[in-house]
């Protein structure tokens, strides 16, 4: 692992291979681990995988409960910029918010420095208010409360309860081996930082306009109602976009269907890249 500084936060992160860089964004919850699987489908390629503020090796926020919403933005926008040439970004949920808040930052500097996106169900939920579908704004807005009123509460396990029930479902997460639950239940004060940052996005639909790159977007058959309908915005708002749907999945799609993740990076790679 590497280490690097950025807002006075370390940022671990991965690197492996040459070539291109690719950079990768994980969940919420998770680290550069989710991205491991892509090691043999990039051969040719720098992957590069960082660990977001709060996540595995990297060092949380300093002041809890103040993080600026766009953190991790500026940890992948950094990151681009060590790499010195434009990257292909690929980001999961959470990850793939902060994907695409990397490119409003670049955008608003005139220094789009991406070459190409991949988004598996970003969370972008503030799209949503404004929407047909404000009614799931609205829903998210309430699983974050609820969360953060836990967090707030010192119930970092009652937080995870309505974190991971709304994302996979309470049997699948009450089914979960103690020991994963373990390493998901400390995260949850980085969670109830993302869900505090919601409202302040300033993006809107229109901000896509002009990207001109080619952008993929999947989403699982039975994933949340509020990610599938951020992955239908998204997709008929970027003009290069595509949207695809994988049968059977539900949110944690890189987790649970590998293969069909890494059919859809190669064929982006071959078509794309």
């Amino acid at each position: 692992m590497n280490n690097l500084s950025i807002n006075g936060v370390n940022i671990a992160y991965r690197t492996t291979g040459s070539g291109t860089p690719v950079l990768m964004a994980h969940c919420s919850s998770d680290s550069h681990r989710q991205w491991m699987f892509v090691d043999h489908l990039l051969p040719d390629h720098q992957l590069i995988a960082p660990d977001l503020i709060g996540y595995g090796g990297s060092d949380s926020w300093p002041t809890p409960g103040d993080m600026p919403f766009n953190a991790d933005a500026q940890v992948i926008d950094s990151l681009i910029q060590q790499a010195g040439e434009p990257v292909h970004l690929i980001g999961h949920s959470y990850g793939g918010a902060m994907s695409l808040e990397t490119i409003v930052l670049q955008l608003q500097q005139n220094r789009l420095q991406v070459k190409s996106l991949l988004l598996i169900e970003p969370i972008y939920f503030h799209l949503l208010k404004n929407s047909i579908y404000a009614d799931q704004w609205q829903a998210v807005q309430a699983i974050g409360d609820s969360c953060v009123a836990c967090i707030n509460a010192g119930d970092l396990a009652g937080a995870a309860d309505i974190f991971m029930g709304f994302w996979i479902g309470d049997g699948q997460w009450q089914q979960m081996p103690e020991k994963h639950k373990q390493m998901i239940i400390p995260t949850m004060a980085k969670v109830g930082d993302e869900f505090r940052g919601l409202d302040r996005f300033t993006s809107t639909m229109s901000t896509f306009d002009a990207l001109d790159i080619p952008v993929t977007v999947v989403r699982g058959q039975h994933s949340p109602e509020p990610a599938r309908a951020v992955a239908e915005l998204l997709a008929h708002q970027i003009s290069q976009a595509e949207l695809l749907e994988i049968a059977g999945a539900g949110h944690m799609i890189p987790q649970t269907h590998p293969a069909e993740i890494g059919d859809i990076i190669t064929a982006f790679k071959d078509r794309h890249w």
